[in-house]
């Protein structure tokens, strides 16, 4: 009877991500890239809300006009809970009008609790999250939500 001596069999190379690429498999064999990092400085950081108030407030001094050409919205806010209220903005022919209150024949009402909303406005929520989750609701157009808010330059 003839003995067979057990061998070790060679690895197989493990696939692993590739440091820097998306999708991109490396061999663990294969010699690491260098990858040259760096610190991408984008500006200041946004700044932060203290109130709902305050961003009505200062809705038509960050208003872009240029980003509105052809815009016609009219956008109802109803923010309930402490700090919350109504408002109603209006933006045609280039221009932003921000009132308090409810206006006439909304395209497109928005609703949420004030901290909610103040939240999303300051970057500490997600607007996709917020819809999924039901904490910001939407009644009527939403396709104008978005042109909306492209035309405000962020705090």
């Amino acid at each position: 009877m003839t003995r067979i001596a057990a061998t070790a069999r060679p690895a197989r190379p493990r696939a692993v991500p590739s440091a820097g690429t998306r999708g991109a498999i490396q061999h663990a064999s294969a010699p690491a890239r260098a990858i040259a990092t760096s610190t991408v400085f984008a500006g200041p950081r946004r700044k932060s809300l203290d109130s709902i108030k305050a961003g009505f407030a200062t809705m038509e001094d960050r208003f872009k006009p240029a980003a509105a050409k052809g815009l016609d919205i009219r956008m109802q806010f109803e923010l309930t809970g402490s700090g919350g209220g109504a408002w109603f903005v209006v933006i045609k022919n280039g221009t932003c009008t921000v009132t308090t209150g409810h206006g006439d024949d909304p395209d497109t009402t928005l609703r949420a609790s004030a901290a909610d909303y103040l939240k999303i406005s300051n970057g500490e929520m997600n607007k996709v999250m917020a819809l999924l989750r039901g904490k910001l609701r939407v009644q009527g157009d939403m396709g104008k939500v978005r042109p909306f808010f492209g035309c405000f330059e962020k705090r």
